[in-house]
């Protein structure tokens, strides 16, 4: 016959189990919602389910400790999870798929943002003005570049961009040593993506006769 007395109680919320092994898994994971100085971040005042989160928000974010380097690209991050997902960027590897449009990604949490595309399902909403989005990021960006004016600057020159993704692509014009560059054929520009040499071409050099696009090798 089983015994159903409680053994073990949570000394946080008072909440009592069966065996001490659920307790143990109860406090490490905080569902007690427990507020204490072991799972709140003394620099951010972030809090934490567990001290083991605490430890490691403290190791991204707060400390330059980066032991683990990419032999690719030689960057350097602070725990071997982060390396190995950093290191699927260097290969042509998206084991993660979409149902619905079969759209495949290399992350699993970027899969989890691009379902939310598929949804009506707008969860974050401005309150400075009516739009509302699918995706906090999206949200905070909104927010951050319309109703705080903030803007993103380039670490390399005086370039700002209200969106990160137009930054990322002002970027590769710094990073793009080494590689052949694109070389527009009406001056003396050159672009690293043949997407920033196409809108060069339509925005300065959309007066010039039509016949002096024509391709070359095709005619």
């Amino acid at each position: 016959m089983h015994n159903n007395s409680k053994i073990a109680t949570c000394n946080h919320c008072q909440k009592t189990f069966s065996f001490k092994s659920n307790l143990s898994r109860h406090e490490k994971t905080g569902t007690c919602r427990r507020e204490t100085k072991e799972r709140k971040c003394q620099t951010c005042c972030k809090e934490f389910r567990s001290h083991s989160a605490l430890c490691l928000h403290i190791r991204r974010v707060h400390t330059n400790v980066r032991p683990y380097k990419c032999l690719t690209c030689k960057t350097c991050f602070s725990t071997q999870k982060d390396l190995q997902s950093h290191e699927k960027t260097h290969t042509s590897e998206k084991p993660f798929s979409c149902d619905i449009c079969h759209a495949s990604f290399k992350h699993k949490h970027t899969l989890n943002l691009h379902v939310k595309i598929h949804s009506d399902q707008r969860d974050f909403k401005c309150t400075k003005c009516s739009l509302s989005f699918k995706i906090k990021a999206s949200f905070i960006a909104h927010y951050k570049a319309i109703h705080e004016g903030i803007q993103l600057s380039c670490p390399h020159c005086p370039a700002k961009f209200k969106r990160r993704c137009n930054l990322k692509i002002h970027l590769t014009n710094h990073t793009a040593a080494g590689k052949e560059r694109l070389q527009c054929n009406f001056c003396d520009k050159n672009f690293a993506f043949k997407l920033s040499l196409t809108k060069h071409i339509k925005h300065e050099h959309y007066n010039l006769p039509k016949q002096q696009y024509n391709c070359e090798k095709c005619d």
